[in-house]
């Protein structure tokens, strides 16, 4: 579980996503603070799955 018992995701566990470590510096902060809607300085479960539902829908090819 990468956010602590408080279920909010400080940038500092954030870093701990595999793959994140590539990434250059301003990508990394600016997901994270795309994910940080109310701009607390974290993530809650709500702003995380907030951010990830306009990406859930399945990649639609065109018809050939």
């Amino acid at each position: 579980k990468i956010a602590g018992e408080d279920n909010l995701m400080t940038i500092e566990e954030y870093a701990t996503i595999p793959g994140s470590e590539h990434l250059p510096d301003f990508v990394f902060e600016g997901i994270f603070e795309r994910l940080d809607t109310d701009g607390s300085g974290d993530v809650s479960i709500e702003e995380f799955f907030h951010r990830l539902k306009p990406h859930r829908e399945p990649i639609r090819r065109p018809a050939r």
